[in-house]
């Protein structure tokens, strides 16, 4: 919209929400590793790649950490990469990136999986498992550079979700190591897509609830695999096995979970959003009523 991109406020406005609570249970479990005999060099060693945020390829120590890693190197990347193309490239041609982007990454898992790698091995690595970023970033470019495109149009709608579900299906049975993300992204994409063409949203989407929910879900995030290794074998002592166990069980980590996401927000979460906010509401230009002048008369 400007055509100016400020990297350092993005950065630290994405890390003002990831960082905290992130780099807290990386500390958590460096303690926990600590109490349980470790010495601090072999603790690091452990956590390194967590601490550095490139566990998705060398392997997370903390569960789901691979996911995170992936989601702060697009952070690092991506102004970096709109700075330096936006030099060369005008806006609107700028969605080539992504599209070259979601082409590049099936065909960079075709070679890996033809070099002997198998189906895991594809799956937490940046260049081989970020076509939903790339979805978003075309969504996202659309949404910017052809708005109008937005309003909801039933026939439209319908046209895109009956094309886009048989392309998925297609790709999966055409090679489903290679495809299974890309065909999960255009169904995510197609989805999302509808979502924001949707001239009307229904009563029941505006329940605080929700709101409330999607502020806990980056804890729920983190903190329901730690909860559900300690437990599981205590829960199927108290509750047996079977679909009721299972059921009993699910709510109780669930429960756990939910709670445990509370305490975390507001006792880490919160404090550093308010100081986001202050900072930078701090740093906001300030604004000129349109009649005062900016540079006084010679």
């Amino acid at each position: 919209e400007t055509g100016t991109i400020k990297i350092a406020q993005f950065v630290l406005r994405r890390g003002f929400r990831i960082w905290p609570l992130y780099y807290f249970f990386v500390v958590l479990l460096m303690t926990g590793a600590l109490f349980q005999g470790l010495t601090m060099a072999q603790t690091v060693r452990a956590y390194l790649w967590d601490l550095l945020c490139i566990s998705n390829y060398k392997g997370a120590s903390l569960p789901a950490g691979w996911s995170l890693s992936t989601e702060e190197q697009f952070y690092a990347l991506l102004p970096l990469v709109l700075f330096f193309a936006g030099r060369h490239l005008k806006t609107r041609t700028l969605v080539l990136l992504p599209v070259a982007w979601l082409i590049i990454l099936p065909a960079a898992r075709f070679l890996k999986l033809r070099q002997g790698a198998g189906r895991l091995d594809v799956y937490a690595p940046f260049h081989l498992h970020s076509d939903g970023l790339a979805i978003g970033l075309i969504i996202a470019w659309v949404a910017l550079m052809y708005p109008n495109m937005l309003k909801g149009k039933v026939l439209h709608n319908a046209a895109i979700l009956i094309l886009s579900i048989p392309l998925a299906l297609g790709l999966r049975i055409l090679n489903h190591d290679v495809f299974t993300y890309s065909s999960w992204t255009i169904v995510y994409g197609t989805l999302t897509w509808l979502c924001l063409q949707a001239t009307t949203v229904p009563s029941f989407v505006q329940w605080h609830g929700f709101y409330v929910f999607a502020r806990l879900s980056y804890g729920l995030y983190l903190n329901h695999q730690l909860i559900i290794r300690p437990t599981i074998p205590w829960l199927k002592q108290v509750f047996g096995f079977g679909t009721f166990g299972f059921a009993a069980s699910w709510i109780v980590i669930f429960a756990c979970a939910i709670v445990l996401a509370v305490l975390q927000f507001v006792l880490i979460e919160a404090p550093f959003l308010r100081m986001r906010k202050r900072y930078f509401s701090a740093r906001k230009p300030r604004h000129h009523k349109p009649n005062e002048t900016l540079v006084p008369p010679a």
